[in-house]
């Protein structure tokens, strides 16, 4: 979230934006209605570095909800300006404080205190893209039958597999993982 906040329908954070992303994604998911969330970033937010050299979605000003106050956007959003306004302005005292008693985020990751007019949010929900059970492979991206041994001809690579990666590092194994399985396959077929 580079320093954002996440919080519910009822305007609420509830849990460590910077936890890990099974933790956060299940803790999304379980937000009602259908795991609805809002990210909410102040300009002091808009302006870091990381937000503006982003190329993604980030950059796009179009997919944000932008107000002058806080309750304003709360307004756009369908959430009780009160608790919105309530919401930040206690993350507001963990961010000076240096510490979040909620949640324990980390003051590293507590870029603004989201006192800084406008203010932007974006609707979001979770989207797992990393699967923690999936094919088995071995170390040559051979994928495994039931009893652990490689199914001949069959190759598997990156998100698909049973991957201990997330984040960013997902795509190094996809990429590490597609060139053994491109290797293996070749070197089996000769």
């Amino acid at each position: 979230t580079n320093g954002a906040i996440v919080v519910n329908a009822q305007g609420e954070r509830f849990t460590n934006e910077n936890g890990p992303y099974e933790v956060y994604g299940n803790a999304v998911m379980d937000q009602e209605p259908n795991g609805q969330v809002f990210t909410i970033m102040d300009q002091t937010m808009r302006d870091l570095d990381v937000i503006k050299a982003d190329k993604g979605q980030t950059a796009q000003d179009e997919i944000y909800e932008t107000a002058a106050t806080i309750e304003e956007l709360a307004t756009k959003l369908g959430i009780d300006p009160a608790a919105l306004k309530a919401t930040i302005e206690t993350y507001s005292t963990y961010v000076k404080n240096g510490e979040d008693p909620d949640f324990g985020r980390s003051a590293t990751a507590m870029k603004s205190d989201l006192m800084t007019a406008p203010y932007y949010a974006i609707r979001s929900t979770v989207q797992k893209h990393t699967v923690h059970g999936g094919i088995k492979i071995d170390t040559a991206a051979r994928v495994l039958d039931g009893e652990g041994n490689p199914i001949p001809g069959l190759y598997a690579a990156g998100e698909a597999t049973a991957s201990f990666m997330q984040g960013k590092t997902t795509n190094t194994a996809c990429i590490a993982y597609g060139r053994i399985a491109a290797e293996t396959a070749k070197a089996d077929a000769e």
